[in-house]
């Protein structure tokens, strides 16, 4: 009996000890499977890059068209997938914030910093964010940190003289108003407000700097460029340098009559 045992022990432990063999079909079965399953998962991804791009395209044509509650719609959609890449940041944080939808936007700039973005544009749009929601002392908050770590970005500047303004702190209003203009000196946008501010709060020094920027450049609107001259003219700039920018923007409006007759009347002390 004992020699039974002993032998069934034996037969055990060397089949224990030699390897399992798959046989060949089913081997060919399981490198099939895992083939299978990679191109499902490259398939899968390529299927929602694709879908995403078309989305993104939809998105920035709404927005171009000035459709921005479509284009708002459409972000709402695929907010999630959106905050996963910069460009998808973005491009949801223009849309939200040119439907100002400060909520939204808010959650935009919250989720793509949370993932990593924390490019300028990002902390812009969570600073305006605040803005639009009357938080201003956060929005200072955030640009001025923004500041601290890289302080040539106009845009930054420009928020800051917004806040300022609307605290009716007109000096440093100003100073941050130039800092943008000197950093931007061929953004229309702006250049623009910049002006129209220091021409209201008589900062003549400063809106002839500014004037000189807009003198420059080129393709400007036409009332941008009789906006500058202007507020030379009120600053009491020679007429050689109020008739350069008139010039401009005559030349600018030669074929379109209605656009000129509009000029003229805004603008009668320089026709």
């Amino acid at each position: 009996m004992l020699l039974k045992i002993s032998s069934i022990l034996e037969l055990m432990n060397n089949k224990q000890a030699q390897p399992a063999r798959i046989s060949p079909k089913l081997m060919q079965y399981a490198i099939a499977g895992v083939i299978a399953l990679v191109a499902i998962i490259v398939i899968g991804y390529t299927v929602q890059s694709i879908l995403m791009k078309r989305a993104s395209a939809r998105i920035e044509a709404l927005a171009n068209k000035g459709l921005t509650a479509l284009a708002t719609e459409e972000v709402d959609c695929y907010k999630n997938r959106l905050a996963k890449t910069e460009k998808g940041c973005n491009l949801m944080i223009a849309t939200y914030f040119r439907a100002q939808k400060g909520e939204k936007l808010e959650w935009a700039a919250q989720k793509c910093i949370s993932n990593g973005f924390t490019t300028a544009f990002v902390i812009l749009g969570h600073a305006a964010s605040k803005e639009m929601l009357g938080r201003d002392p956060e929005s200072f908050a955030i640009l001025s940190q923004l500041l601290q770590s890289d302080d040539k970005i106009p845009e930054a500047h420009f928020r800051i003289a917004k806040l300022y303004q609307r605290s009716n702190m007109k000096d440093l209003a100003a100073e941050s108003y130039m800092k943008s203009a000197r950093l931007a000196p061929k953004s229309p946008e702006i250049l623009n407000e910049v002006i129209a501010f220091l021409a209201d709060n008589s900062k003549w020094k400063e809106a002839r700097e500014v004037a000189g920027f807009i003198k420059l450049l080129e393709g400007a609107a036409p009332g941008l460029k009789l906006l500058a001259a202007r507020t030379l003219k009120k600053a009491g700039a020679s007429g050689d340098e109020t008739k350069v920018l008139v010039e401009q923007a005559v030349a600018a409006i030669k074929d379109n009559k209605a656009e000129k007759a509009r000029l003229e009347k805004m603008f009668p002390e320089l026709f």
